[in-house]
């Protein structure tokens, strides 16, 4: 009997050392955002998407990404060098956002948009059901760092940032995403 006891109390101080509290903690302080891209036409466009001036990750054709990073406030964007848009975030810990990223065709250019969704939005079932039907669009860290490499070469990341402060950043244009955009976390099964 003795033994059983024992066998009990190693194996619930092993599930507590397994699971360490700081491990719950960063859940949450961590909020996800979801960057979906639903839009076929200009499928081989490529934009680069940060968050503040780190790059987070390359979107190419139907796609979607997952990046989580610490509650608070953020300032995510996206470039194809020549068009940028931005949205400031506030991200409430534990909780889930998307944004869509909406591309536009032009003349001989295709240009972006990052848009909040929510239940209900236009956009928002269909980026659901890309985010639970696709996998995850992974970019190695190899493909990221030379693509940092190419943007710190001509500036990109310090003249974009330098644009969202002085000219972009003013009512008409003005994007955020904050707690009336989260998605139930039942929603996503990723």
């Amino acid at each position: 009997m003795l033994k059983y006891h024992l066998i009990t109390f190693f194996t619930i101080v092993t599930s507590i050392t397994c699971f360490p509290q700081d491990t719950i903690t960063k859940h949450q302080n961590t909020a996800t955002v979801y960057f979906v891209r639903v839009a076929k036409y200009a499928e081989h466009a490529q934009f680069t998407l940060f968050d503040g001036d780190q790059l987070i990750h390359i979107s190419e054709g139907v796609s979607w990404y997952k990046h989580e990073c610490e509650a608070g406030e953020h300032l995510f964007w996206i470039t194809n060098r020549k068009y940028s848009d931005f949205v400031e975030s506030y991200l409430d810990p534990g909780k889930f956002y998307m944004l869509m990223i909406d591309v536009r065709v032009g003349y001989g250019k295709a240009s972006t948009r990052l848009r909040p969704k929510k239940k209900g939005d236009n956009g928002f079932d269909r980026g659901i059901a890309l985010i639970n039907e696709l996998a995850v669009t992974e970019i190695s860290a190899e493909d990221l760092a030379y693509k940092v490499k190419n943007l710190n070469k001509k500036n990109i990341i310090q003249k974009q940032l330098k644009y969202f402060h002085e000219e972009w950043k003013f009512p008409s244009n003005y994007i955020t995403l904050d707690h009336f955009y989260t998605i139930p976390e039942n929603q996503i099964n990723k």
